[in-house]
């Protein structure tokens, strides 16, 4: 698409936006935008699905509410946009650098798309996010479900409430993330950084999380049931509740439950005539 072309379709969408007759709404699905200068472009509820975005240039543009379903986004530059509420089912971020942008909201759930009798048109497992850059992105409340967020960095980003249920976040840096009352159910966090984070409240429950740093990680009150606990990586005494005021294993039940994925009736069955329980979690987390 000419850049003029490209020009009036957004001219267009303006006077959409505004009410104004003569708008029309940016139908953008499939297009070719590789490569395209969007710098603070409004695209707020612009169709674009399936459309080439790769290496574009969105840094401040708006697509609050846009339809982005199945878009190449790879390598795209989207510092500080604004995707609150955006459709991303299956999108590819690749390489994308999202730092500060706003997700809240944003659904990046991986979708199997299929279409009958429609040959050479896109099939996509799973939003790809791999490489990409999320430093200080805010993601509260986004869906990222089955995502593939693979040796990223999101570093300071605010996941709070954020849904990455059977997400890939492999080798990914957390460092200092706020993923408070988010759920990781079943999510891969294997030799991911998840230092300094706040996991207060969250949900990990069969997450595997081999060789995962968890130093100086917050995770009061977070549901670590079937996760493998002494396969974390942590520099100091795990809580696990509120109330641990400092006893490195003031509820031993609770890390043996998540130690052992069950019960835990069978951990601490194990315990023997004046063994400490206290002793017992220790052995669990390998100290």
């Amino acid at each position: 698409m000419s850049p003029d072309n490209l020009s009036e379709i957004l001219r267009a969408h303006a006077r959409w936006l505004d009410g104004a007759p003569d708008g029309a709404r940016a139908e953008l699905a499939l297009v070719d935008l590789s490569g395209a200068m969007l710098v603070g472009a409004n695209l707020c509820k612009a169709n674009l699905t399936g459309a080439n975005l790769g290496g574009a240039v969105l840094a401040g543009a708006s697509l609050t509410q846009a339809t982005l379903f199945a878009a190449s986004l790879r390598n795209a530059d989207l510092t500080g946009a604004d995707l609150r509420r955006a459709d991303l089912r299956g999108a590819g971020l690749s390489g994308a650098v999202l730092v500060r942008a706003n997700l809240e909201g944003a659904d990046l759930r991986g979708d199997l798309i299929v279409p009958s009798g429609a040959p050479n048109v896109l099939g996509c497992i799973g939003s790809n996010l791999h490489r990409c850059t999320l430093d200080e992105a805010i993601l509260r409340f986004a869906n990222l479900s089955q995502a593939r967020i693979t040796e990223a960095s999101a570093v300071d980003a605010d996941l709070r409430g954020t849904i990455l249920h059977g997400a890939a976040l492999t080798s990914t840096t957390l460092k200092g993330a706020d993923l408070r009352g988010a759920n990781l159910t079943e999510t891969i966090l294997c030799t991911a950084n998840l230092s300094d984070c706040e996991l207060e409240g969250a949900v990990l429950r069969g997450a595997i999380v081999d060789g995962a740093d968890f130093s100086n990680a917050n995770l009061v009150d977070a549901d670590l049931a079937g996760v493998n606990v002494a396969a974390m990586r942590i520099n100091r005494p795990l809580r696990t509740s509120a109330s641990d005021d400092g006893d490195m294993f003031a509820q031993p039940q609770l890390i043996a439950r998540a130690a052992d994925g069950a019960s835990g009736e069978r951990v601490l069955g194990r315990l023997c005539a004046g063994q400490r329980p206290q002793r017992v979690a220790a052995e669990l987390l390998g100290f």
